[in-house]
Order: structure tokens, then C-alpha cells, then sequence
């Protein structure tokens, strides 16, 4: 029926508790991919989103410490992004899954950072790496009234945090010029 976007699919993996089957199938194949571009570019990481609230909470770590082995990359090859909704929502186990996921050395990056969920508070209370800031504030280096307050802000306080900062969204020489 054509391409769908996340918001048509996603909320009926979520209801039917499939999300992590999506995660397991996507980090595999996305490993199995980036082993083949990293021979051009030996320096490529592949993004994984991470939609946990239904994936069983003590398999993420394996998971993840499997697959890297399966392909022979190393963890600094992987970056998994969390939502900013998801902060709210992480059980003791999981967030002891996710340290022991950074411990390995997979950065853990805060997706959509600024859209409204997270606290300063969540950037030290877990082991994120780094923010990715919305496209909705990318936007704003080129529109809006306000000339990207709020981006520079956001970059600002990321290296006092000890954060990596990646911009969504940026279409243009221009839009990375100005940011």
C-alpha cells in the first residue's frame, strides 16, 4: 500500500508488543549492512532507534553484546536512541541494561532532545553520550521568530554536560552554516 511513516505502524507493533521483535530484526540487519559499508568507511556507525517498553527487559545488553560479536564490530559502531518519552518510563532493569550497554561502549543518545519530555535532570541520571536535537529546532536557524534561541541553548549546554550534539533535519549548506 505504498510507504508508510513510523506514526501509521509503530502504534500497533506497540499494542500487539512487537516493538522489541522490530528492534532485534533492524539491529541485525543494520549491523549486517554497516559491516559491509565500513570498508569504504571505516568510521560509519549506524543509529538504531530503541523502542524498549515491550522488549523483555533483561535481553537488551545480550541483544546488543550478541550481535556486535555475530558481525565483529566494535561498540563504538552502534549508537542507540532513546525518546524523550521513553525517560519516563524505564523500570530498574532496563536502566541497569543501559548502563551495562554504554559500559560496553554503544553510545546512548537522546532522541529529539528539546520536544518537551526530558529534564536537564534525565541527561545525568542515565549514560546518555549525546542529544539529537529535533528537527522542529533545526527548523528554526532558517525560520521563526526567535532565530534559533532555543538551538543555541541546546548546543551550549552540551558540552558542559559532556554531550555529543547531532542536528536533525538538516537539508542545506545553509542550515549548517548557521548551527
Amino acid at each position: 500500500q505504498g510507504v508508510r511513516g513510523p506514526d501509521d505502524f509503530l502504534p500497533l507493533l506497540q499494542q500487539r508488543g512487537l516493538l522489541g521483535v522490530l528492534f532485534d530484526h533492524i539491529l541485525d540487519d543494520g549491523l549486517s549492512k554497516l559491516v559491509e559499508l565500513r570498508r569504504s568507511l571505516p568510521n560509519l556507525q549506524l543509529a538504531v532507534n530503541l523502542e524498549f517498553d515491550s522488549k523483555a527487559e533483561s535481553t537488551l545488553f545480550e541483544q546488543v553484546r550478541s550481535t556486535l560479536h555475530k558481525y565483529q564490530l566494535p561498540p563504538e559502531a552502534l549508537s542507540l536512541e532513546l525518546s524523550e518519552r521513553q525517560t519516563f518510563e524505564i523500570s530498574p532493569a532496563v536502566r541497569r541494561d543501559l548502563t551495562a550497554v554504554a559500559d560496553l561502549g554503544v553510545q546512548l543518545m537522546l532522541d529529539d532532545f528539546g520536544s518537551g519530555f526530558a529534564s536537564l535532570e534525565t541527561l545525568t541520571d542515565l549514560p546518555i553520550g549525546g542529544v539529537k536535537l529535533d528537527r522542529k529546532f533545526t527548523g528554526q536557524v532558517l525560520h521563526g521568530e526567535r532565530e534559533g534561541v532555543d538551538v543555541k541553548a541546546m548546543i551550549a549546554l552540551a558540552p558542559e554536560a559532556g554531550l555529543t550534539v547531532i542536528a536533525e533535519g538538516i537539508e542545506t549548506q545553509l542550515q549548517s552554516d548557521r548551527l
